[in-house]
């Protein structure tokens, strides 16, 4: 039969379909696939901080353990420490009247400390990590052991910390697994 004949008797469509199945065409236009979602870029982490951090803080209460070599001791402060986080990232840190003091004994260690001065620095707060460089080299340290006074020492110029922290409006929590420290907003 001609293709002439197949068009007039209404055959053809039957014949081009069964052509089409076998060769995988098909009259309907591609599937465009799940519609694509564009989204705006994620910011970068140098150019976003957590917000919370901003403002001055005074330590409420703080406990810090300290390997001495031969033996570890837990430390607690009271006295003051006061800093200030500023939006642009930097910091102040002040230890005003008699400074910042700790104490703390094991067995067959005491030891006891003062911090006085002040020290600035940078910090970068973000997604619970407190990370911070700080220039104490304005602060001084008194240490006594056992008793024994030990000469005071400056502190030094690039004193690197990352701590974890949770903030709220009016209390902030620096930690790790040694160290808690709770500051109140002031």
């Amino acid at each position: 039969m001609s293709r002439a004949r197949l068009r007039q008797t209404g055959c053809a469509a039957p014949v081009v379909a069964a052509v089409l199945a076998l060769t995988g065409c098909s009259w309907l236009p591609d599937d465009p696939g799940p519609p694509v979602i564009e989204n705006d870029p994620l910011p970068v982490a140098a150019e976003w901080h957590d917000t919370c951090i901003v403002g001055t803080w005074r330590l409420v209460s703080g406990r810090n353990a300290v390997d001495l070599g031969t033996s570890q001791v837990e430390l607690t402060t009271n006295g003051d420490r006061v800093f200030t986080a500023t939006a642009d990232g930097r910091l102040i840190i002040e230890f005003p009247g008699d400074g910042l003091r700790w104490r703390g004994a094991n067995e067959s260690i005491t030891v006891e400390g003062t911090v006085t001065g002040s020290a600035t620095g940078t910090y970068e707060a973000m997604l619970g990590t407190f990370t911070t460089e700080v220039d104490n080299t304005g602060s001084t340290t008194t240490v006594v052991i056992n008793g024994e006074p030990n000469p005071p020492t400056t502190g030094g110029p690039a004193d690197r910390t990352t701590l974890r922290f949770h903030c709220s409006d009016d209390e902030l929590i620096l930690s790790s697994d040694t160290t808690r420290f709770v500051y109140a907003r002031q």
